[in-house]
């Protein structure tokens, strides 16, 4: 009987205890979690490039302007930077997160034909542009992206010239495994002040082995290593 009796008055004791103290280990609902979102999604970006093609005899000697130039190489240099001035965070409903940024982005380029027929020139873009990305939260993201840069030939007192490139670009993502993109876009890198379709699309993570092809820019097949290394191959138009 004692036994018994001490069974019970410990049932009782245990019972008290979650009956007055569940609070403890619950989450009240009515409180909001307090997560700090971070500061800014985007990092700043440096990007540092180089390409050159080496110097080809132009075979074809019968036309006057393959006589004077003789051959044909080129040399290029480019840097350009990325960085983010605004974010703005905020839930459209209890479970959607949308967000704005605002990025600024700067571009130098060095551009050499090498002729052996004629004197070397230089040639150079300079410019820095404003991008806007809106994330809808609901697999939708707008992208917008205005670069106004000058143009010149640096080898002589040359005229220079004010242009500006644009795009706008609505990129949707319908499974994590498949992403399409269609908008606008107006680079002067084919020679023209076009505005020409931005069609494009991903197949495959974008953090795992993936195929993106972007029309007019470029293919590219993406093997992601780790985190800081990742090997493709592309092919990209220019000129």
């Amino acid at each position: 009987m004692e036994k018994k009796s001490f069974i019970l008055k410990l049932i009782a004791i245990f019972g008290s205890v979650f009956l007055f103290h569940s609070g403890l280990f619950s989450q009240d609902s009515s409180k909001p979690l307090n997560i700090r979102l971070p500061k800014h999604y985007f990092n700043t970006i440096i990007l540092i490039d180089g390409y050159a093609k080496p110097t080809k005899k132009l075979i074809d000697t019968s036309d006057l302007i393959n006589k004077r130039l003789r051959s044909y190489g080129i040399k290029q240099f480019n840097a350009s930077f990325c960085t983010p001035l605004i974010t703005k965070s905020e839930y459209s409903d209890s479970t959607t997160l949308r967000n704005t940024h605002i990025l600024l982005t700067g571009n130098f380029t060095l551009l050499q034909p090498i002729f052996e027929g004629i004197n070397q020139h230089n040639l150079i873009k300079l410019g820095l542009g404003v991008r806007y990305i809106f994330n809808s939260g609901k697999k939708g993201v707008w992208f917008l992206d205005a670069s106004p840069f000058i143009t010149r030939d640096v080898t002589y007192s040359s005229k220079s010239y004010l242009r500006i490139a644009s795009t706008v670009i609505y990129s949707h993502n319908p499974s994590d495994v498949f992403n399409w993109r269609l908008g606008i876009t107006k680079s002067f890198m084919w020679g023209n002040r076009f505005y020409w379709p931005f069609i494009g699309i991903r197949i495959g993570k974008l953090d795992k082995m993936n195929l993106s092809i972007q029309f007019p820019k470029s293919i590219s097949f993406n093997m992601p290593v780790n985190s800081k290394f990742i090997l493709s191959l592309y092919t990209r138009p220019q000129g």
